[in-house]
Formats: C-alpha cells, sequence, structure tokens
C-alpha cells in the first residue's frame, strides 16, 4: 500500500479537528510553520487543560520522532482512520542506530484506514494561565 503525503496545513486541520472534539470548550491557536528540511504545527491556548493532556491528544499526529541520546531524527508513516484520529503504522526507532526509542508496527487498525505521512514532523504545545486562573 502506498502512502499518502499530508501537507502540513492538512496535518493542522486534523490537528485541530481532535482538538475540538477532546476538548469542544476550549479555544485554541493551531498555527503551521513550514522551514528548511521540516514543518511544525504550534498549539497555544489559555487555562483550560494541562499541555501533557493537550499532547497526547495531538502526538498522533507527529510525522517524526528524536531520539536526543544519539541526535537522530527518524520519520514514520502512520494509519488515518475515517473518523479522523490517527496511530503509527511502522516507525523504525532509533536502537539499530545505538539509541534508545525501540521499532513500533500496527497492521491496519481499520479496513478504510489509510496509510500516511504526516507533513508535520513536530507538535509544540503551549498552555498560559491567566491572572483569574
Amino acid at each position: 500500500m502506498e502512502a499518502r503525503y499530508m501537507s502540513v496545513t492538512e496535518t493542522a486541520k486534523l490537528v485541530r479537528a481532535a482538538l475540538k472534539h477532546a476538548y469542544p470548550d476550549v479555544k485554541f491557536s493551531v498555527r503551521s510553520d513550514k522551514y528548511s528540511m521540516g514543518a511544525s504545527i504550534d498549539v497555544k491556548w489559555t487555562d483550560g487543560p494541562s499541555e501533557n493532556a493537550v499532547d497526547r491528544v495531538v502526538s498522533a499526529f507527529k510525522g517524526s520522532n528524536f531520539d536526543s541520546m544519539i541526535d537522530l531524527k527518524t520519520s514514520h508513516t502512520s494509519w488515518l482512520m475515517p473518523d479522523g484520529t490517527a496511530c503509527v503504522a511502522s516507525d523504525p526507532g532509533t536502537e539499530g542506530s545505538m539509541g534508545v526509542r525501540p521499532a513500533e508496527r500496527n497492521w491496519m487498525p481499520h479496513p478504510e484506514a489509510k496509510l500516511v505521512y504526516f507533513g508535520a514532523d513536530y507538535i509544540f504545545c503551549y498552555r498560559t494561565v491567566s491572572v483569574d486562573a
């Protein structure tokens, strides 16, 4: 099965939808950024859920991982489900290069799942806390 590349803009739309589903009462700013040799998405909001909680929602849409132990970025494919959720399809990991990230492989979880490369290497989450909170 051939993997489809999804641009960082298309990936940002999926992130917005996932956040709206998970936290319908919170207003998020989702901005994509393209730069030499990659792209990323910044997610910002005030008050509401913690950065870790939001990261758990959006991390499925990252197209790359970074192993800081050996300074190595790896890209992976993902399964995009019909409902807009995603999971890793195949990730080479870094253990073969003396890193700490194990390889991961997940078989097609749904008959209508699509194999994709997400256009955002990384997704960064930034929460601010208001004075009132």
